[in-house]
């Protein structure tokens, strides 16, 4: 359940980064920029704290593909 929790906890925390970068940026650059800068952060910090806090595992190569290929999928 302890799991559970981080894994929503960081859910909403990349949530808030990704919109909280693309508002950040859009003040100066388009939306169509602005966004991607925003997920590239946010997904960057979802896979760092997924890793370090939620499943309490050190990032490598072969777990960073998994994860692009989840993201890319979902």
């Amino acid at each position: 359940m302890a799991e559970v929790i981080r894994f929503s906890f960081v859910g909403l925390l990349v949530t808030a980064i990704h919109y909280g970068v693309y508002l950040f940026f859009n003040l100066w650059i388009q939306a169509s920029v602005a966004y991607p800068i925003g997920y590239l952060l946010s997904f960057i910090c979802s896979y760092l704290l997924s890793n370090y806090f939620t499943f309490k595992t050190k990032p490598n190569v072969k777990n960073g593909f998994g994860f692009a290929l989840s993201h890319l999928i979902n």
